[in-house]
């Protein structure tokens, strides 16, 4: 009898990139991942709707066998891309780098650790430096809550996408990113996992976050994005025991704050 190949072991964590449109930035996104202390990771690129260049960047990284793509049947935007790239993840663990983004090479390292070392904890980020189109530094790296860290997402959104790293099970039990949010996806996964359990800020500066021209306008907020993240914050006030009306307000606040309007 002809023995049954080998099942490759699953990596340690999954790293989702969702890809949308040209890859300006995308090379040395991939290689701030590439530069990880870390090794055993598998780097998940979601392909949705993307230009001729991208193709050539990732058909020419994938000479790494961590390296691998899903290309969108059609154009899905970043829920869908994300949660096909949940997935098809094998690790235990998932990361987000959004492909206009970097890392420091201690990212995955700090970020697995932590989570290995506190099985309660079921998503940690960190502080991330805001840069500009040619990666120069815009002011002083963004604080983020350390302390009642679930409490203070009723506020506001405690998260960098790409600083985090979570468990994947956990966020499949939950469903993953919501459909039909168009702005605020992660921070409705962030609160639903909240509530399940801890979720932790780490003191270290571990991501380059870009800022840039070509990025999605947040001036206006459609409203079922916006009940969307109300109710989910809701259901975590509820855990929390914190009275509905006063996230109601918070919320409100939360809103003006980012400069958004209900369309």
């Amino acid at each position: 009898m002809q023995d049954e190949p080998q099942k490759e072991p699953a990596p340690k964590v999954s790293i989702v990139m969702a890809v949308h449109g040209g890859g300006k930035w995308l090379e040395q996104a991939i290689d701030s991942v590439e530069d990880q202390s870390m090794h055993d990771w598998e780097l998940v690129c979601v392909l949705d709707d993307v230009t001729a260049e991208v193709d050539r960047i990732l058909t020419q990284r994938m000479a790494d066998s961590r390296i691998r793509f899903i290309r969108l049947g059609k154009t899905g935007g970043a829920t869908v891309a994300r949660n096909m790239g949940l997935v098809g993840a094998r690790g235990a663990m998932i990361a987000i780098l959004d492909s206009d983004d970097q890392w420091t090479p201690d990212h995955l390292e700090l970020a697995v650790n932590y989570l290995e070392e506190n099985h309660d904890v079921l998503l940690v980020g960190s502080r991330y430096q805001r840069v500009d189109s040619d990666g120069l530094n815009l002011g002083v790296a963004v604080r983020v809550p350390r302390r009642l860290v679930a409490v203070k997402m009723l506020v506001r959104n405690a998260f960098c996408h790409s600083a985090v790293v979570y468990r994947r099970a956990v966020a499949e039990s939950v469903g993953g990113y919501p459909d039909g949010v168009s702005i605020g996806e992660d921070y409705c996964l962030w609160l639903k996992l909240a509530g399940m359990g801890k979720v932790h800020n780490l003191e270290e500066v571990s991501v380059k976050y870009r800022r840039h021209e070509n990025q999605i306008s947040r001036e206006v907020l459609d409203q079922t994005s916006s009940s969307q993240i109300l109710d989910n914050k809701l259901e975590l006030a509820r855990k929390l025991r914190i009275p509905s009306r006063l996230v109601k307000i918070l919320h409100s606040f939360w809103l003006k704050r980012q400069n958004l309007e209900v369309g």
